[in-house]
């Protein structure tokens, strides 16, 4: 099997449309397979069939637009892509008057690791808003896992791997779209 890079983007009439340099032929008579990342379903592996190529306007790329014949897979949540981030939040103890400060070291669609002074266990609540993708999202992660850590200031402080819980659809894509556009400038 070949593997080759290309850009899967969305075209006209909600069909998908993929550029890969002009070097790359591809067959337009026998499927392939395609894997993309939906910015709400996560990794999505299809067999696809492919029109006729167009060249792009700088010569240097063909277009296909792609016809999916058939999902094959779909990578589960956990498989999601990890972001590693520094950001300085404040959290909730749900249910709770109780706030502190909080730093995300990494974060996914469905979870985020975090280091705070909170004492909190597995099982509670933090509810917080996530600034960075755009309009915040409000996020209520359950603690799945706690461990000792030192923060980014050298202190003690408890390390939180949680998953999200309650994440409206339209805030799941806000946040896998903003972590596939950073992810791709980090790679």
């Amino acid at each position: 099997m070949r593997t080759i890079k290309a850009d899967v983007t969305i075209g006209a009439l909600n069909s998908l449309m993929v550029t890969v340099p002009r070097s790359c032929a591809l067959s337009t008579d026998d499927p392939i397979t395609v894997t993309f990342l939906d910015p709400t379903l996560g990794m999505v592996v299809c067999s696809c069939k492919l029109s006729s190529p167009l060249t792009t306007a700088d010569l240097k790329s063909c277009s296909y637009r792609c016809r999916i014949l058939e999902e094959l897979e779909r990578n589960q949540r956990r498989e999601d892509i990890k972001l590693t981030i520094t950001v300085d939040i404040e959290i909730q103890l749900a249910n709770t008057d109780t706030y502190a400060s909080a730093t995300i070291y990494n974060i996914s669609a469905s979870g985020v690791y975090l280091a705070t002074s909170l004492a909190a266990q597995v099982g509670d609540r933090l509810n917080f808003d996530f600034n960075q993708a755009g309009p915040a999202i409000p996020l209520v992660a359950e603690i799945l896992r706690v461990e000792s850590r030192l923060d980014r200031y050298g202190r003690l402080a408890k390390g939180y791997g949680c998953r999200f819980v309650r994440l409206a659809p339209r805030h799941e894509a806000q946040l896998r779209s903003f972590i596939f556009k950073m992810a791709k400038r980090q790679a």
